[in-house]
């Protein structure tokens, strides 16, 4: 019971130093910084300048601060793949490394193109890209720094507590005298051993990106630069320029739409039309009873309005009718005639 008790103790005091460190992790200072500037009269000392303070600040002035640095750079010249073979070079020579690597011959409407991902020691940034500018046309570099000096402290507190946490714990785990005490102490440790593990996981890759500064550069062809970015319209051109876009959007979602239901309303259509032809031959025809009073009356049972049509058939069957009667009465009236002379 005791060992179980100088376990929790332990547990307890990792977990308020855990606790103590995260809120210390909350107030990391990120400290960023950019640098646009084209290969030009008025744009590239001040672009070359503000460069030169970034890396003044990485790699030397504050030496002593975890400071992880990226950017890009983008260059034109004639012939794009060979110029990427020389930046490779270049980069190589500052101390750093080919990170990955795309290019593109350029075929037809195409242009030729190449993107190099680079690492090299953040001191060597400005150095390497004074060289760029000996290689190609330089029209653009973005640099940013993000300082993680108390993140890594932080990471170190946190690490130094666990080690010392695993420590007792091992020291415990070895004077255990019951099967209870035992698993208890075994799963402290396995769970402060995997935590100690996060740790120096997410340190590493720490140390790795305030070690190396990372680049994207990117080499076009001299007359197939891409165009640089227009800034934001304002006013009322620029909310022309927005309603008209989120007219465009809802159109083209409207006609997605469409799209999806139409093959359903075509679908429900002919289901409609089939059901309707079948409903219409269903329809109770008029019986014979009515057809012969039709045929008497000279127009259909129900209606009261007689037509030149139903007047017509009347009239025939009256004369019908006086026919028949005069066939009848014409041998009567012979009989009771008088009698035919005799000689």
């Amino acid at each position: 019971m005791a060992v179980l008790a100088v376990a929790a103790v332990l547990a307890g005091c990792s977990s308020g130093a855990e606790s103590t460190v995260g809120s210390a992790d909350q107030a990391v200072s990120d400290r960023s910084g950019s640098v646009d500037g084209a290969d030009s009269a008025g744009g590239a000392e001040p672009a070359a300048a503000a460069s030169e303070a970034l890396a003044a600040t990485v790699g030397g002035a504050e030496a002593d601060r975890s400071v992880i640095v990226s950017g890009t750079v983008v260059l034109t010249a004639d012939d794009p793949i060979a110029v990427a073979d020389l930046v490779a070079g270049a980069v190589e020579g500052a101390g750093g490394y080919l990170d990955g690597r795309s290019e593109s011959q350029g075929e037809g409407s195409r242009p030729a193109q190449a993107r190099l991902t680079v690492r090299v020691p953040p001191g060597e940034v400005q150095p390497m890209i004074d060289s760029l500018r000996g290689i190609g046309k330089v029209t653009e570099v973005d640099l940013s720094s993000s300082d993680v000096t108390k993140q890594v402290a932080d990471l170190e507190t946190r690490i130094s507590a666990k080690k010392v946490a695993i420590t007792r714990l091992e020291e415990l785990l070895s004077g255990a005298g019951s099967m209870a005490d035992l698993l208890a102490v075994e799963g402290e440790l396995t769970t402060r051993q995997s935590e100690l593990e996060q740790l120096l996981t997410e340190q590493a890759g720490i140390d790795d990106l305030t070690s190396m500064a990372t680049l994207e550069i990117s080499v076009y062809a001299t007359d197939q630069a891409p165009a640089p970015d227009e800034d934001e319209v304002s006013g009322f051109l620029g909310g022309l320029s927005a309603g008209w876009d989120a007219l465009v959007t809802a159109l083209g979602a409207a006609v997605t739409v469409l799209g999806v239901l139409l093959p359903w309303l075509v679908l429900v259509a002919l289901v409609g039309a089939v059901a309707l032809l079948i409903l219409r031959r269903r329809r109770p025809s008029t019986g014979r009873g009515d057809s012969v009073g039709q045929f008497r009356t000279g127009r259909p049972a129900g209606e009261g309005t007689e037509t030149s049509a139903d007047l017509a058939t009347t009239a025939g069957g009256d004369a019908l009718l006086t026919g028949g009667a005069a066939l009848k009465s014409g041998p009567a009236a012979s009989q009771d005639g008088p009698p035919a002379a005799h000689d």
